[in-house]
């Protein structure tokens, strides 16, 4: 399944059909439960995929439209179903030498995320997720938050 998935991304796959968008989406949101569940531990590297999804959908400047809410919607699963991976993975980042940490990287996220529940051009289902996704990330990690709703 992630050899699947891997070759996907690496192709370039494009999200041009409703089809393709939720196949995506299931195909991403199997892979983080089987890696929060620890399912695939004895795949190398198969905690990487869900880390790739989120920066595709949350640090890539992507044009409005299927692509990019397929992408975000893969993004907020993937931090929904494998909140583990991401905080144990944000943790060892410890940034320097010109790289972020990964507080700086949950930041540029939860940023992310509030301009997009922001955003009134975003159908409900997707809106909804991305409100969700944001407020776990702050509520997995509240000293990136001011305390004050919508703010980092």
């Amino acid at each position: 399944m992630l050899s699947h998935h891997s070759e996907l991304t690496n192709l370039g796959h494009e999200i041009s059909t409703d089809t393709t968008k939720e196949t995506w989406i299931s195909l991403s949101s199997c892979i983080a439960r089987c890696i929060e569940l620890r399912i695939e531990s004895h795949v190398p590297d198969s905690d990487r995929y869900p880390l790739m999804e989120i920066t595709k959908g949350l640090e890539e400047n992507l044009s409005p439209g299927l692509e990019q809410d397929t992408r975000v919607m893969v993004a907020a699963q993937c931090i929904i179903l494998a909140p583990t991976l991401v905080s144990d993975k944000m943790k060892k980042l410890l940034g320097g030498h010109g790289k972020p940490s990964g507080c700086d990287v949950l930041r540029l996220w939860i940023r992310k995320l509030e301009d997009l529940a922001d955003n009134s051009g975003l159908n409900s289902e997707l809106k909804a997720a991305v409100v969700e996704v944001r407020d776990k990330l702050v509520l997995l990690h509240p000293e990136l938050s001011t305390g004050r709703p919508g703010e980092v």
